[in-house]
């Protein structure tokens, strides 16, 4: 059954992974908190939602196992790219060390990662999976009925795709909703993707992955860790959103209002009693949330308050 519709009610999901085929959705699901995970294909670039469930199937066992080292990407990490599948990496590995070293320690990191994820798969009913992509039904259902079948054909599946389109406008949006059956839907976001805030094309249309992110509700079963408290903080959210829009010309004009949307946020949570952003000492990731607290975005978060009272 396939509809277009205008807006979504709310979905509630137990857990929301990132399939690609880029850094941008493992990008938008940390600004709207819903990457509770970190998954091996987070910020890899370049493969195929195939390639993807493969090595969900196979628990990432041939991942970076044959690698090309192709020199020093401009962001200064080594480009690294995997032989099996094609796969890049631009962030993980770095110029002056021993790569081989250092692919080893990511592959038994990224097998440690993938192994917790498949545990919360195996306990939840629920997941989202976040894509940005040209739209292929035959694609996307092939991949979904594959996961389905090894991981769980009673589990409820959303698919969710955002689609660049440069012919919209920056705010004109098209919403799809198919469903595959009773349990599995995919729901297609079709907006221009390219950003107005940045300069970074990365990074994506704010308007579009806003919509396509703000009614996914993630139910957490267990409290957030320090550095997820952190992260929620007013200031670590301003200085955040000041250094990814600073070097924009259009990021400069438009930051008091992304500031006043981040101010009205907070106080929303905060009424709801939603947010939780004390940190226990001893706590998970205690020591990596102080770090964070004297951290330049945390600093600059603090200034931009004090200049504001």
């Amino acid at each position: 059954m396939t509809k277009t519709v205008k807006s979504l009610d709310n979905i509630e999901v137990d857990l929301v992974l990132s399939v690609g085929y880029s850094c941008r959705t493992a990008h938008r699901m940390r600004e709207s908190n819903l990457r509770q995970e970190s998954s091996p294909l987070d910020w890899m670039i370049h493969y195929s939602l195939d390639d993807a469930c493969n090595l969900m199937i196979n628990d990432f066992k041939t991942f970076f196992v044959e690698y090309e080292n192709q020199g020093t990407h401009e962001g200064g990490a080594l480009q690294v790219v995997d032989k099996a599948t094609g796969m890049i990496s631009i962030h993980h590995f770095w110029p002056g060390g021993d790569l081989e070293t250092q692919i080893l320690n990511y592959r038994n990191l990224s097998i440690q990662r993938w192994e917790k994820i498949k545990t919360k798969i195996a306990t939840v009913k629920r997941i989202a999976f976040i894509y940005c992509g040209t739209f292929d039904i035959n694609c996307f259902e092939h991949f979904l009925n594959k996961f389905s079948s090894h991981f769980g054909k009673e589990k409820i599946i959303y698919f969710i795709n955002v689609d660049d389109d440069r012919n919209k406008e920056f705010n004109e949006l098209k919403i799809t909703q198919y469903e595959l059956n009773s349990y599995i839907k995919i729901i297609h976001y079709l907006g221009n993707d390219y950003p107005i805030l940045n300069e970074d094309i990365w990074v994506g249309n704010s308007f579009l992955w806003n919509e396509a992110m703000k009614n996914i509700k993630l139910v957490r079963k267990n409290p957030p860790n320090a550095l997820e408290k952190v992260k929620e903080h007013l200031a670590y959210k301003l200085g955040e959103a000041l250094m990814i829009n600073y070097r924009s010309f259009f990021g400069l004009i438009f930051l008091p209002f992304i500031f006043y949307g981040i101010y009205k946020r907070h106080i929303f949570l905060k009424s709801k009693k939603l947010l939780f952003l004390k940190l226990d000492e001893g706590e998970e990731y205690y020591e990596e949330a102080l770090k964070l607290q004297n951290g330049l975005y945390y600093k600059i978060g603090l200034e931009i308050i004090k200049a504001h009272k």
